[in-house]
């Protein structure tokens, strides 16, 4: 018999998994296996192909070290799971992200995170059991319960978008609490913000304006045999409307802040082309954004730590804002 190549792993370690059953065998059983099979490869060798199966079938492969002689063998009536425990990492840590931003996405994923969960609480997966306890996912700013969206709608939504087609709709307003209907409505795309999920589109019988709608207060959505004819076009091109912005143009912003609250800036800029300028007691930014409500908010949410120098429309208007909050507490 014509000798195997003794470096490759994927080879050996499929000669492994069939050499293995439910019969317990020490490492130096299965190295005559493996040699009486045409492969040069050490005792240590072996041994470290077989730790690695451990890791990566942890409910497939056991080691048994419970009193000697020690040894591998395959569990009776397992399932097999092709997950690694590093894949299976990064299935939970997605998971912990989505779940409190799109949680109707994250249940969708219940059984890959189920069968996560199995590969890392697994004793043989030691390395990676412990990982809850060493990543945490932190979600930007309070988070607020998130509004269930009706099934239908977002599968009839996510169909239009895919086909290119126009929808029909059943929309309730927030102001008036009344069901109204869109006959014809052209969806271009969807935008998650906060803790909703908003649709993107044109109802106007030019499609010349652009409105967004929160997915929720959908009832219903039809779909239509026409062709939307904002199909082409792209959702982030229009996701400024969700900051309120106050005019098409950007405005230069140059903002003071306290040294402790503007070293985030250095290591998450307000975009490639913003400037610091760094004094002993401050940080001085400058960027040129939109000019947004979103924006407002933003260095409100800094509280005494910033100080607008421009524009001085900018600085008034906050200035007024603080003022306005402040005669609340007096």
């Amino acid at each position: 018999m014509g000798k195997e190549e003794s470096k490759s792993p994927i080879s050996r370690g499929l000669l492994l998994l069939n050499l293995l059953d439910s019969i317990q065998r020490t490492r130096k059983q299965i190295h005559q296996m493996v040699l009486d099979r045409g492969y040069q490869i050490s005792a240590k060798g072996v041994e470290r192909d077989l730790n690695r199966l451990v890791d990566l079938f942890p409910r497939h492969v056991t080691y048994i070290k419970k009193f000697p002689p020690y040894g591998y063998r395959l569990k009776q009536a397992s399932k097999m799971s092709l997950m690694t425990p590093e894949e299976a990492i990064s299935v939970m840590t997605a998971f912990e992200y989505l779940d409190p931003l799109l949680p109707k996405l994250a249940e969708s994923l219940n059984l890959y995170i189920k069968e996560a969960e199995q590969v890392l609480s697994h004793n043989y997966a030691s390395n990676y059991d412990n990982w809850k306890n060493k990543i945490s996912i932190k979600n930007e700013g309070f988070q607020l319960q998130h509004k269930d969206i009706n099934k239908n709608v977002l599968n009839n939504l996510h169909k239009a978008l895919l086909t290119g087609v126009s929808i029909s709709s059943t929309y309730c307003p927030r102001k008036t609490g009344k069901s109204k209907n869109y006959e014809k409505l052209y969806p271009i795309g969807l935008v998650h913000s906060g803790r909703l999920l908003y649709l993107i589109g044109s109802h106007d019988a030019g499609a010349n304006k652009r409105f967004y709608w929160p997915l929720n207060r959908f009832k219903k959505i039809d779909l239509l045999d026409d062709i939307n004819p904002l199909s082409s076009e792209n959702v982030r091109d229009h996701e400024e409307i969700l900051g309120f912005s106050f005019s098409e143009q950007d405005v230069r912003l140059v903002l003071k802040f306290d040294k402790n609250a503007g070293y985030i800036l250095k290591e998450t800029p307000t975009s490639k082309k913003m400037k610091l300028d760094e004094h002993s007691d401050s940080i001085i930014m400058e960027d040129v954004l939109s000019n947004s409500l979103e924006l407002e908010n933003w260095i409100i949410g800094f509280g005494e730590k910033v100080e607008v120098l421009e524009p001085i429309e900018l600085r008034e208007k906050i200035k007024q804002r603080l003022r306005a909050a402040a005669k609340k507490y007096e």
